[in-house]
């Protein structure tokens, strides 16, 4: 909010200065918080101020507050130890895995139980069968075949996901290495974040992906986060490409 006037009747009025106009669900949002300040009214005097009481001492910047969000949204407490990873990826994808394990993607089945009018809430991707999170990650076909190419580039002899429970574990094998486990539980992560983005793509741009394209990107995706934010790794190209599953060796 740029700036904002008052008014002994109406309470405040707010100018807003926007880099960009609001659109979509935005607009719901900031119709509620003008409404919501049109019926607040400051008291006379010059120590009026925006206050947090997050804070000892109210004060607070959209930093403190962003962080301290983080903290409570990916703590190991909720979500299942979302934070393992964030050394290997950015923050956007251990958010993005946390919101998936407590179903709170807005695929279309939920949307339609909050009362959103949608055409269809069958899945936009293949179309088989309803749009839930665990299908858009398990069952959809172009999943599916994504993670059986991805299985194959680690050179992994194992079955298909069967559930959501499954997912996201980091869990190679019973003797799996350290390592090897913390690599392989970062190309799950960006893998379900493919599958999003390319759900994403067949929605609001009727892009549909495939699943060999989709997998090149993965491995480009993953090997820059991973080279960037890792110090302990010495990943080369051609070796991601070869078996990443090696890296133990390598090492």
């Amino acid at each position: 909010m740029d700036r904002c006037s008052r008014d002994q009747n109406c309470g405040i009025i707010p100018t807003w200065d926007w880099v960009r106009s609001p659109n979509g669900r935005t607009l719901d949002e900031l119709y509620n918080i003008n409404e919501l300040l049109s019926n607040f009214k400051f008291a006379d005097g010059n120590r009026d101020k925006w206050a947090c009481n997050l804070f000892e001492n109210g004060g607070f910047t959209v930093y403190s507050l962003s962080k301290l969000i983080d903290e409570k949204v990916l703590s190991p407490n909720i979500g299942a130890k979302c934070t393992d990873q964030v050394d290997f990826l950015p923050k956007k994808v251990g958010l993005f895995v946390w919101r998936a394990k407590q179903n709170r993607i807005p695929v279309r089945v939920e949307l339609d139980k909050r009362g959103i009018d949608l055409d269809s809430v069958r899945c936009p991707v293949c179309d088989n069968d309803l749009e839930t999170v665990e299908h858009i990650f398990i069952h959809c076909q172009f999943a599916k075949d994504l993670w059986l190419r991805v299985f194959r580039w680690w050179n992994l002899s194992r079955l298909p996901y069967e559930n959501m429970g499954e997912l996201f574990q980091g869990c190679v094998d019973s003797n799996h290495p350290e390592l090897r486990s913390k690599l392989w539980k970062a190309i799950e992560w960006v893998c379900g974040y493919m599958i999003w983005r390319n759900r994403n793509l067949t929605v609001f741009q009727e892009k549909k992906g495939n699943s060999s394209m989709t997998l090149n990107e993965l491995q480009i995706k993953a090997f820059e986060w991973i080279s960037r934010r890792s110090q302990k790794l010495n990943i080369s190209w051609s070796q991601w490409l070869l078996n990443p599953s090696l890296f133990d060796v390598y090492g």
